[in-house]
């Protein structure tokens, strides 16, 4: 079983060491679609670079594979990183990955003995995730509903599917692993400047609307970590309900190693 990973990448520099270290052990290739501009038309990518500094200096297996363009939407990016893997061929899985996302050693590797003994008879396979906010020791509690596509059967893709919904929730055929979490620090970011950007960059790729964003930082976002129900999006507020503080034994290692603490 060949396993391919895929980015797509604009910013999230804070997390794109931990994040390719925890899976380059399990993958067989990585491939980064860089944008150069964001879906608002902004130029700056911000991941290429220490991505390159890494890529150097530990990628002792020549796994790494990536392309640079200008992408107005994520589909387009979605497509234009199939259509790179296809010239690679021969893999059974495409492990969907955004530069926020790391996982744990034990997590992974559940997940991919899953993916052998489905034989392919799911197009996809999705797993939970354990969501942070604001601070690496920040994460949602209960774990938010959204669950999305993790791994993405490859002949679903070659007989012309496209990655469909938020984040794959609606292909069909998805097998659902309810003991899989990966870490997403969606709003753990250098200063709330490129928050509030992930937060616009995050709508438009989703086409969903969000709350009044001057209100909601005043009344949820700068209550944190006391503020309940804060979803910026309008209809899901109560996906976030609340949030707990985890001690630094709950934080994974490699991010303890690379980020120290965001505040």
């Amino acid at each position: 079983m060949k396993i391919a990973a895929l980015y797509k990448t604009f910013s999230g520099h804070e997390f794109i060491i931990p994040s390719v270290e925890s899976i380059y052990e399990y993958v067989d290739k990585i491939f980064f679609v860089h944008s150069m501009v964001d879906w608002h038309g902004k130029k700056g990518n911000t991941v290429i670079s220490p991505l390159n500094k890494w890529v150097k200096e530990n990628d002792k297996y020549s796994k790494i594979v990536q392309t640079c363009g200008h992408y107005t939407d994520q589909k387009e990016q979605y497509r234009s990183g199939f259509k790179i893997i296809s010239d690679y061929g021969g893999y059974d899985w495409v492990m969907i990955i955004d530069s926020d996302e790391v996982w744990d050693k034990e997590q992974i590797e559940r997940a991919i003995n899953y993916l052998k003994m489905d034989f392919g008879r799911s197009n996809a396979v999705c797993c939970k995730m354990r969501t942070y906010v604001k601070n690496i020791h920040y994460m949602i509690w209960p774990v938010e509903p959204c669950l999305p596509t993790v791994f993405v059967n490859w002949q679903y893709i070659v007989e012309g599917n496209e990655f469909i919904g938020t984040r794959g929730n609606s292909i069909p055929g998805r097998a659902i692993l309810n003991n899989v979490f990966f870490h997403h620090y969606t709003l753990v970011r250098d200063n709330e400047d490129e928050i509030f950007k992930k937060i616009m960059t995050s709508s438009i790729g989703d086409n969903l609307p969000s709350v009044d964003m001057e209100t909601w930082k005043k009344e949820k976002w700068d209550k944190l970590p006391h503020a309940t129900n804060f979803h910026w999006t309008k209809g899901f507020e109560n996906c976030w309900k609340n949030v707990v503080v985890l001690k630094d034994i709950g934080v994974p290692r490699c991010v303890k190693e690379h980020i120290g603490v965001i505040v």
